[in-house]
């Protein structure tokens, strides 16, 4: 879904992969940075420092939060994973939550990993548990709150392409455009 809504905004996706290894290169982060100008790196910076604050064990992310800041800094951005909606400030974020049903979610890591179904099970499972933990130690997060996103979508039920159309809603919905924007494009 992420590569749908990604593509239809005309924007950059990062996965939990990329976002690692950004995060974990030395000169690619400091690349991202170094693209930033002053203003964005002030932003940046004066972020890490209210993160440093709010988190506990936010040096085990610090990293990532710096590669996530920047990117975002950027702008055109869709990050996928490593809890980046709760990096970025609310007021500049869409922070969506995507589900599917379990026998769904199954049948694709199955096929995707050609794995037999019961092993994709036990993968899904192991990476939900992993999920979970993640956000609750860096974030004191639970993946199951549903007031911690601003909408949830399930692909079960409306599809990636559906899922992504209506994200590109919520996106619109959440950062209206001025009118005299709108008129150029």
């Amino acid at each position: 879904m992420a590569n749908h809504l990604a593509r239809k905004a005309g924007y950059t996706l990062f996965d939990r992969e990329s976002l690692e290894f950004i995060s974990r290169d030395a000169g690619r982060l400091a690349e991202v940075a170094d693209e930033l100008d002053s203003a964005a790196e002030a932003a940046v910076e004066d972020r890490m420092r209210t993160l440093a604050s709010e988190l506990a064990h936010f040096e085990e992310i610090a990293p990532l939060a710096r590669a996530i800041l920047a990117l975002a800094a950027r702008g055109g951005v869709v990050f996928l994973g490593r809890g980046a909606g709760f990096l970025l400030p609310r007021e500049t974020t869409l922070h969506l939550r995507v589900v599917a049903d379990q026998v769904d979610r199954g049948r694709y890591l199955s096929q995707w990993l050609r794995l037999p179904a019961d092993q994709a099970e036990r993968t899904l499972l192991e990476a939900d548990n992993r999920r979970e933990d993640f956000l609750h130690r860096h974030f004191g997060r639970a993946f199951i709150d549903p007031v911690t996103f601003d909408a949830t979508l399930n692909t079960s039920r409306l599809g990636e392409e559906g899922a992504a159309g209506v994200a590109l809603q919520a996106f619109i919905c959440r950062f209206p455009v001025p009118v005299a924007h709108r008129d150029a494009s």
